[in-house]
């Protein structure tokens, strides 16, 4: 039987057959460091596994303290609209003032130049009666005359005597005018239109500035010449009916 061998270092039998002596406390910590480190890869792997699925969070907005609603927009005011006249002149008749038809011999009427002087009356008439009636910038003032009447007719006018053509120089809120129908008597003399004359009777709604809706008319005879390429009035007959605060009547 052989004795066993005894290993000073550990004080542990050596096997006779090893090479190495047996360390059992040395297995027992070598043992106990693999599962730490088995545990630490283990709780890294987890680590880094949650940290994938995490959703990304976005940045938190600066907190914003709230407003109140804002109010209703202010309604602008309502535009006050007038309506202008709508002019028309018709000719009833075309007369010629020469004598040619005293001694026998034809009298030539020139249609065209009837019909052209007509309508520019129309044109004066129409610019007359917006000015002097619809516009808020000329209505009831003596402004408009200066382009109806011709200069011999402006010369002869009375200051105090305009109440008729409308300068009264009145203010209301607005005017809605009706269409005026026009008669038209013109008078040539060789092959030229030499005098226009027409008649019309003019009608309007008016609200005052105090909110009341009064009628407006005026009655007229007025006689065109030409003068400076256009046809201005040379005598003037009106009657403007327009009750106001006092109820008269201006003529």
């Amino acid at each position: 039987m052989a004795t066993p061998v005894i290993d000073r270092r550990t004080n542990a039998p050596r096997d006779p057959w090893a090479t190495a002596p047996v360390a059992v406390g040395r297995h027992r910590h070598r043992a106990w460091w693999g599962v730490l480190l088995v545990l630490l890869v283990v709780a890294g792997a987890l680590a880094f596994l949650v940290g994938r699925r995490a959703p990304a969070t976005s940045p938190t907005a600066p907190a914003t303290s709230p407003t109140a609603p804002a109010g209703p927009e202010p309604v602008p005011p309502r535009a006050v609209i007038s309506v202008p006249f709508d002019v028309t002149v018709e000719i009833s008749d075309v007369a010629s003032m020469d004598n040619d038809g005293l001694f026998g011999q034809d009298m030539v009427i020139p249609e065209g130049a009837a019909a052209a002087a007509s309508q520019q009356v129309e044109q004066t008439l129409q610019a007359y009666l917006d000015a002097e009636f619809v516009s808020p910038e000329t209505r009831f003032s003596q402004q408009p005359l200066a382009d109806l009447l011709s200069r011999r007719a402006l010369a002869a006018l009375p200051a105090n005597d305009t109440a008729g053509l409308g300068a009264l120089e009145v203010s209301v809120r607005q005017v809605r005018a009706e269409p005026v129908g026009v008669t038209a008597r013109v008078l040539t003399s060789g092959s030229d239109a030499a005098v226009v004359v027409v008649r019309y009777d003019a009608r309007a709604q008016v609200v005052t500035d105090d909110g009341d809706t009064v009628p407006l008319r005026q009655r007229a005879t007025m006689v065109f010449v030409p003068e400076g390429g256009q046809w201005r009035a040379e005598a003037v007959n009106a009657v403007l009916d327009l009750p106001l605060r006092t109820g008269e009547v201006a003529r």
